[in-house]
């Protein structure tokens, strides 16, 4: 170091604390994107769940009964009277729309 000259000493340091201030710069956005990110993807699944749950309750509380009222007891439709059945359907669509 001190066979360098001042000028290259200043660009030399300036270097360096412009690197530090760059890393320290990119962690920190890093670490705010991510959570962001995070929280997006946690906000998206969130309304994919309640949609979901939203059409197995549908099924359950309003289209189940309607059916048991048009077709006799015994009978079981499962396009229509099955949540389960139901759910599939809809996930299944809705991948084929990504």
């Amino acid at each position: 170091m001190k066979n360098l000259k001042l000028k290259s000493k200043f660009v030399l340091g300036t270097g360096v604390v412009l690197l530090a201030f760059c890393m320290i710069f990119s962690l920190a956005l890093y670490f705010a994107l991510k959570e962001i990110v995070i929280k997006d993807t946690y906000d998206k699944t969130e309304i994919i769940i309640t949609e979901v749950e939203a059409v197995r309750r549908y099924v359950k509380d309003v289209l189940r009964p309607k059916m048991f009222t048009i077709v006799a007891p015994d009978d079981f439709f499962p396009e229509a009277m099955s949540t389960s059945y139901v759910d599939r359907e809809v996930m299944q669509r809705f991948n084929e729309m990504l």
